[in-house]
């Protein structure tokens, strides 16, 4: 089903382009998701990435959702042109609940991220910042460097994940290509 959602997500961009496509339809049984990334690249450099976590919603939906964003509302990156999307990859990331961190201790916080599996968002001063999984992983950082690079993403100072005052959580990711 992974890389069919990734696939459906161009589908629905080219859709939104005035691209004629396929509509064959994808079976998903009433789930629902707490959030969902979409990141599109050409030639291995980004091209837009944007989701949503922390709101449940119906699969297909969230997906679509963040597609679109990804597509025509990241503001880094000018809207996509059709031209682009033949030579675009479409990579969704399905999210599980933000779980907060409780302990403060720098070792312990750090000990508790699986590196590939858990993402994070930091929240500190109405600043927040979200990194994917798979950042950590195609970065080859530790977890307190991804920690660090979160804080960073926020605009925050890097060490701000083990002040009180930082909120960190983590969630579950799961991530597909459509080129598999």
């Amino acid at each position: 089903m992974g890389i069919e959602l990734a696939r459906y997500a161009k589908r629905k961009v080219a859709s939104a382009l005035g691209q004629r496509v396929d509509a064959t339809p994808i079976i998903v049984e009433g789930r629902s998701v707490d959030g969902a990334f979409v990141t599109i690249t050409i030639e291995n450099n980004l091209r837009g990435c944007m989701g949503y976590v922390g709101v449940r919603q119906p699969l297909l939906k969230a997906v679509e959702r963040a597609a679109m964003a990804a597509a025509f509302e990241d503001p880094r990156f000018p809207p996509l042109r059709s031209g682009e999307l033949p030579l675009s990859v479409f990579e969704v990331t399905l999210l599980g609940p933000l779980r907060p961190l409780a302990s403060r201790a720098p070792q312990e916080l750090a000990a508790s991220i699986q590196l590939g599996v858990h993402g994070l968002l930091v929240r500190r001063m109405g600043f927040s910042g979200l990194l994917l999984p798979q950042v950590a992983v195609e970065y080859g950082w530790g977890a307190s460097e991804f920690l660090s690079q979160t804080c960073l993403k926020a605009g925050l100072p890097e060490d701000c994940w083990c002040q009180p005052d930082t909120e960190v959580y983590l969630f579950e990711g799961k991530w597909f290509s459509e080129s598999g």
